[in-house]
């Protein structure tokens, strides 16, 4: 399986024969393939001493292409109960191992033998609220969907059933549906009555106390926190906000890579709706981490670490689970914006020696690598501005013969060296990259190195053995 997918190409392994139909199950999590940008691994079940409960006798799983760590809960069965929640990371993670000193560490794939390293520690501050909508004492019309929010100073665990809305005016609880979206401490209370009634006071009660909310480590609130808002008599908002401006606008080339994007919009959102209605993505697809601030008379903010000579895609989601305004309205529709970052000026001659053009090799021989590199002036380049990739290119049986990379390998400060040419079960080939920076300059070289098919020859000992 990959994916949801049977792959058909290995149902004529004698050994996938051998297996009874029970036993072709597909996987207890999966994602979208995302254009070949997905390289997926799992590190086994971690139990680390001191870390929340949330994250104890759990299965770690990764995507190192993507630059993610996700946490899934199986039961005795091995059956999914939960897929936690991914969290992005900027490095490309394998090879996960716990430390005796109850941290989680990997590997970067993409770096030189770089070492992660994840502890927790213990966070006994109170629980506050830092964010609330409507804000404390505000008054709103009696809106057609109006969504209430809140942001916790800390994660909590769940809350669902510990969070109510009271209308005050009236002494009752408002019927309604909490949500809490775990990765950015915001909740949601979405009344399911069609409008809440004009001119009457609300409090959004969280529950305290020994029954109350806790954070990881399992500290209680000793009160409730609460705060009130009230409804006027005016008309209802029904108008769906839109986007009114974006800087740099889409198609723009060359900007700085420390600009933010500014986005500029004709009304108040929700803030509980903007973590999970923006991404960042690169144009082959992975997601970018990226901060963001945001009021209502300045707009939004986007700040992230952008390279050089790339193209970025940022989306405002509209539609279901997309941004709404303070009266419940959602954006209608996706806007995207698309720029290019400026080039870093790829002024030095990167040139690879070896292996020549047209290299075939077998698995398990020896691939050498070999450069060198001049800047604008003619200068020589030192062998410690030099970074190699070796990749692994992978094309898949379909109609599209699509290929991406693994990068299996990084070496820096060299100007040649030598890896195997390893084995990938499957339709590959190989690229060897040479990146050059020195002096404020960049230069890159790349190299195919394609497969040869060898002759097998089986022997026994002793001889004439099956």
């Amino acid at each position: 399986w990959e994916s949801t997918l049977r792959r058909h190409e290995y149902q004529n392994d004698e050994e996938c024969r051998r297996l009874p139909d029970s036993e072709h199950e597909r996987p207890v999590v999966w994602w979208d393939h995302g254009e070949g940008t997905s390289s997926s691994m799992v590190g086994g079940k971690i139990d680390i001493p001191g870390w929340p409960f949330r994250y104890r006798n759990v299965v770690i799983y990764a995507d190192q292409a993507r630059r993610w760590i996700g946490f899934l809960r199986l039961n005795e069965q091995d059956e999914r109960v939960q897929d936690l929640e991914r969290i992005d990371i900027l490095e490309s993670p394998v090879q996960f191992k716990v430390g005796p000193d109850n941290s989680l560490y990997w590997i970067n794939v993409r770096g030189i033998g770089d070492l992660a390293r994840c502890s927790y520690t213990r966070d006994d501050t109170p629980i506050t609220l830092d964010q609330q909508f409507p804000a404390p004492g505000a008054a709103v019309g009696p809106e057609d969907g109006l969504t209430i929010s809140g942001r916790f100073s800390k994660t909590v665990a769940d809350v669902e059933d510990r969070i109510q809305l009271v209308d005050v005016t009236r002494g009752v609880v408002i019927p309604a549906e909490v949500s809490l979206s775990y990765a950015v401490r915001t909740f949601r209370i979405e009344p399911t009555t069609t409008t809440l009634p004009g001119g009457s006071r609300f409090r959004v009660d969280v529950q305290g106390g020994a029954d109350g909310i806790r954070d990881l480590d399992g500290n209680t609130q000793p009160s409730n926190l609460n705060w009130e808002f009230q409804t006027t008599t005016d008309g209802l908002d029904r108008t769906p906000p839109t986007v009114e401006s974006v800087t740099p606008p889409t198609g723009s080339t060359d900007v700085p890579i420390t600009t933010p994007v500014l986005v500029t919009l004709s009304e108040p959102l929700d803030p509980s709706t903007i973590a999970e209605g923006i991404y960042v993505r690169v144009a082959n697809g992975d997601r970018l981490p990226f901060d963001y601030t945001y009021s209502a008379g300045l707009g939004l903010r986007i700040i992230a670490e952008f390279d050089y000579g790339t193209q970025y895609a940022v989306v405002i989601e509209g539609g279901a689970g997309g941004v709404r305004d303070v009266a419940g309205n959602l954006m209608e529709e996706n806007y995207r914006v698309v720029f290019t970052t400026e080039e870093h000026g790829y002024t030095i001659s990167a040139e690879i020696l070896e292996p020549e053009e047209g290299t075939l090799v077998a698995v398990g021989e020896t691939i050498n690598f070999r450069g060198r590199a001049t800047t604008s002036n003619g200068d020589v380049v030192p062998e410690s501005a030099f970074r190699w990739e070796y990749m692994i290119l992978h094309c898949v049986y379909n109609d599209d013969n699509e290929c991406h990379d693994h990068v299996e390998y990084s070496f820096q400060g060299q100007a040649s060296g030598s890896v195997d040419a390893l084995d990938h079960l499957d339709n590959f080939a190989y690229q060897i990259r040479l990146t050059i920076d020195y002096d404020d300059q960049i230069g890159t070289a790349e190299r195919y190195v394609g497969t040869r098919k060898v002759p097998f020859r089986f022997v026994s000992d002793p001889p004439g053995v099956p």
